[in-house]
């Protein structure tokens, strides 16, 4: 298995994991989702533009 092929594999997981659980992916985590399979970016600036994006939205609910 090739890394791209492992990244998707575990991106696919806890999108399914996070759907389970009623909760839902949005287009933007979507798009950073695919930099991060890919390779653009590595899994700590994931991680951070997730938790900018929830802080954003908390900021504004």
């Amino acid at each position: 298995m090739t890394i791209v092929e492992k990244r998707a594999q575990d991106v696919y997981q806890a999108v399914h994991s996070s759907e389970m659980e009623g909760q839902y992916v949005d287009e933007e985590f979507m798009v950073d989702a695919k930099e991060y399979i890919f390779g653009n970016i590595d899994i700590d600036e994931w991680g951070q533009r997730v938790r900018d994006r929830v802080r954003r939205k908390l900021a504004h609910a």
